[in-house]
């Protein structure tokens, strides 16, 4: 062989595409060319959402898909297409809908369409039982939630801010009570000198 043909030959072999690895080849799937097309068009499909839910305003690329995603589903709220885990969820949610409030107070007669929210109003109205106490003031709640908005008392943070004066509050309603107090000032006047101190400097 001469040294011109030993040069094509060594030319041939490194303009040559590597082949990958055994290993490349088991982590890289090969798909046939109806799957590629098939996964093109569903793509395709995907994108142009022009066809609207009537139900949930949920968006949809083909008649087709809206009929599925319409499609009697014993899990599934057919007033507004939310689907559930489990049939008793989708139970207590089509409440919403309804308005029914199967679950009546022995005591006061007030309804509640979750048996949870029945017995919270048992625990908290009814029993006196008051297991949540504040570590700063002692003071008891019947519930864990009513505590943590209770602490903020306590705290320096008033996330709560007038946005016609300074003042702050570190609960909602303390601040809607104090707004309410600025709109009847436009009729009356400035406000009563004692709600130009801060909550924490009431007594």
């Amino acid at each position: 062989m001469s040294n011109g043909q030993a040069q094509q030959i060594r030319w041939h072999h490194q303009n040559q595409p590597q082949q990958p690895e055994p290993q490349q080849l088991l982590q890289r799937p090969v798909q046939s060319p109806e799957r590629r097309r098939s996964v093109t068009r569903k793509r395709n499909l995907e994108c142009a959402r022009d066809l609207e839910c009537d139900r949930c305003a949920r968006m949809f690329p083909t008649k087709r898909f809206i009929a599925q995603h319409l499609a009697p589903d014993k899990r599934k709220c057919q007033m507004c297409c939310k689907r559930f885990r489990h049939v008793s969820n989708l139970v207590n949610h089509v409440r919403v809908h309804t308005g029914e409030k199967p679950y009546t107070c022995a005591v006061c007669r007030k309804s509640f369409a979750q048996v949870g929210n029945l017995r919270t109003h048992v625990r908290g109205v009814h029993s006196g039982h008051t297991p949540f106490e504040c570590d700063v003031c002692g003071r008891q709640f019947t519930q864990m939630g009513n505590l943590a908005t209770h602490k903020r008392v306590h705290d320096a943070d008033k996330p709560y801010a007038c946005n016609e004066c300074r003042l702050s509050y570190c609960q909602q309603y303390q601040l809607v009570r104090h707004q309410k107090k600025h709109r009847e000032s436009v009729s009356r006047g400035p406000l009563p000198p004692e709600t130009a101190f801060p909550l924490s400097q009431r007594q």
